[in-house]
């Protein structure tokens, strides 16, 4: 029995790693002591893919990934962090990340907070990276910004041309829109 336990057991570990490995992103375990320092307990998945780090230097030295949050977003996820550590309630929060590659990445945190007996508190937390989907946002926002500056300039074209313009539904010749132009000349 006992030996079936333990390979139920190591089957569900390698199940659980098989996941992390496979998430683009890691799951960790994130301790802020209640003397404020911090580190990093566990670490599971892709952390040279996110952070450009091996785990156990991250695991070392969660410093080196502070770090290389962007200066502008930086305070705003510490922020969020002791918020999320004083209400106990779940931490989410997005950044961009300056990695090694040189590359600006874009991550997403979320964990849930246990405080401890010494004043700690701990978020079991998973961090992915959320690039792509920025970068599709940014893309369907210059997309929409590039549309509605050729409407306005098609708006401007029509409305202030000095030559009479109408625009009208071509299947009923409807009128649906003039212009001052036409207006000054037919009334």
């Amino acid at each position: 029995m006992q030996n079936r336990d333990e390979d139920n057991l190591r089957e569900q570990e390698a199940l659980a790693n098989a996941v992390s490995q496979n998430l683009p992103g890691v799951v960790c375990r994130y301790r802020l002591n209640a003397d404020g320092t911090d580190q990093l307990e566990y670490l599971n998945g892709d952390t040279e893919g996110l952070w450009g780090l091996d785990v156990s230097t991250c695991l070392k030295n969660n410093e080196l990934i502070w770090g290389a949050f962007h200066p502008d977003d930086l305070k705003e996820v510490q922020n969020d962090i002791q918020r999320s550590a004083q209400q106990l309630e779940p931490w989410n929060s997005e950044w961009r990340f300056l990695h090694k590659d040189g590359t600006q990445r874009w991550h997403r945190g979320s964990g849930m907070p246990t405080k401890f007996d010494d004043g700690s508190i701990v978020w079991d937390s998973l961090i992915l990276d959320i690039t792509r989907e920025k970068d599709a946002l940014f893309d369907r926002d210059r997309s929409r910004m590039a549309i509605k500056e050729s409407e306005e300039k098609y708006r401007n074209l029509f409305e202030l041309s000095p030559l009479p313009k109408w625009l009208y539904n071509h299947e009923t010749y409807q009128i649906i829109d003039v212009n001052e132009a036409s207006l000054r000349l037919y009334g």
